[in-house]
C-alpha cells in the first residue's frame, strides 16, 4: 500500500511532467470556466492560494477578480497556519515562506462573517470526485477549512490530478467542486 508521501511524490512528478505551454492552457481553460461560473458569479469574496512551480496559474484569476471588484484574500504563513489576508493590488505580493508570494503590507485579515458568499480555491496534489484532497503534507489548508468549514471550497486542479480515491485522515477536509480545464465537478460526498 501506498502511504502519503509516495503518492506526494508521484503526484507532483505528473503535475511537473506537464509541458509549460500546455499548463498554461489549461489554467487558462481554468480561470475562464471558473469565471463563467455561477459560483464564482454569487461570490462576493475571492479567497485564493497564489500559485507556486507547476500549479494551476492563480494570477489570472486573482487579476480579474480584482477587475470583478470581487475582495480577494490571499494566504500568509504563520507558524503552522496561514492567514489570509485582503489583496488590493497584485504588487501587493513578495516571496514570502517557502518561496511562495504572500502579502506584504496589507493588514486586512479574513473574517468569515463580514462577508455573504466567501468561495475559496484549493490547492493540492490530487483530487478524487468525492472531495477528497491530498495536499502538501503540512496541513495549512486542512486547519484552515476546519476552522472555516461553511465556505464553498472549491479544488483547482489539471484533470491528470484526479483519481478515483485519495488516502484521507480524520483531519483531512474534502472540497465540495473540483475544477479542471474538462469542467467544474460537484462531488459528492
Amino acid at each position: 500500500m501506498e502511504t502519503k508521501k509516495d503518492l506526494r511524490k508521484e503526484a507532483a512528478a505528473v503535475r511537473d511532467g506537464i509541458s509549460p505551454l500546455t499548463r498554461k492552457t489549461k489554467s487558462d481553460r481554468i480561470a475562464a470556466i471558473l469565471r463563467e461560473s455561477d459560483l464564482y458569479q454569487k461570490a462576493d469574496v475571492l479567497i485564493t492560494y497564489v500559485s507556486f512551480r507547476s500549479e494551476v496559474d492563480t494570477v489570472p484569476i486573482i487579476e480579474h477578480a480584482l477587475v470583478d471588484q470581487k475582495t480577494v484574500f490571499c494566504p500568509k504563513v504563520n507558524g503552522d497556519r496561514i492567514t489570509f489576508f485582503k489583496l488590493e493590488d497584485l504588487s501587493d505580493l513578495k516571496t514570502g515562506a517557502y518561496g511562495i508570494l504572500e502579502p506584504v503590507g496589507v493588514e486586512e485579515p479574513f473574517i468569515k462573517e463580514n462577508y455573504k458568499s466567501p468561495l475559496i480555491l484549493v490547492p493540492g496534489l490530487l483530487f478524487a470526485p468525492d472531495g477528497s484532497r491530498l495536499g502538501y503534507g503540512g496541513g495549512f489548508y486542512d486547519r484552515f477549512l476546519f476552522e472555516n468549514s461553511s465556505l464553498l471550497k472549491v479544488g483547482l486542479c489539471y484533470s491528470e490530478q484526479i483519481k478515483d480515491e485519495v488516502i484521507m485522515d480524520t483531519h483531512d477536509m474534502r472540497v465540495d467542486h473540483l475544477l479542471t480545464e474538462e469542467c467544474l465537478i460537484t462531488c459528492r460526498q
